[in-house]
């Protein structure tokens, strides 16, 4: 068992000085001086990055180099799984396509979805890598105003017959008491089908 040396002090585990207040922001005066702190700025970025050419034309001369190691065998696996992956992307890519399509159709009212589908066809909107949705809706929308065959129609009600005025002859029920005369022939009936 070592016991520490009487002159040696442990080790600080932080700096416990406060820091320096930050000093109070400037404006610059004119335009001169906006010009001289801002081309510091840039210069400060520059330097930065000022290997960074070196550094690239390296690693595309890498890249080369390991490439050219491979065996032919081995740069057909590469493509081929290359070729499967973009192949899947593409396949689930339409499949969401479709069920977007399908879901925007439904909401739009088509008697079947799928005929919304079928009459966009195959092209798939996009921005970026994803799929634009906002895009998809809107060619909905104009395939239901284009063609409104395809669409329920939203304001079609059952076709009733006009009821009949209270002072009209044809209202049979106030004219010879018809509903309470239908009720009660209709509870005779019933009544005597279960007596027999």
């Amino acid at each position: 068992m070592s016991t520490p040396a009487p002159d040696a002090t442990p080790a600080p585990a932080g700096d416990t000085t406060p820091p320096a207040p930050p000093a109070e922001f400037k404006a610059p005066a004119s335009q001169d001086e906006l010009d001289r702190i801002i081309n510091a700025a840039v210069a400060r970025t520059h330097k930065k990055y000022e290997g960074f050419d070196d550094y690239k034309s390296k690693a595309e001369k890498w890249d080369q180099l390991e490439d050219e190691k491979k065996t032919p065998s081995e740069k057909a696996i590469e493509e081929a799984t290359q070729r499967a992956a973009g192949e899947t992307a593409a396949k689930y890519e339409r499949r969401i396509a479709t069920t977007e399509v399908k879901a925007i159709a439904a909401g739009a009212g088509f008697l079947d979805p799928a005929d919304a589908l079928a009459v966009l066809g195959d092209e798939i909107p996009k921005s970026g890598d994803d799929i634009d949705v906002d895009e998809l809706k809107k060619r909905v929308e104009k395939l239901a105003q284009d063609k409104p065959y395809l669409v329920k129609e939203q304001s079609r009600k059952p076709r009733q017959r006009p009821k009949p005025d209270d002072g009209d002859p044809q209202n049979t029920t106030t004219a010879k008491g018809g509903k309470g005369k239908a009720t009660a022939a209709l509870r005779q009936l019933a009544a005597t089908r279960r007596s027999s």
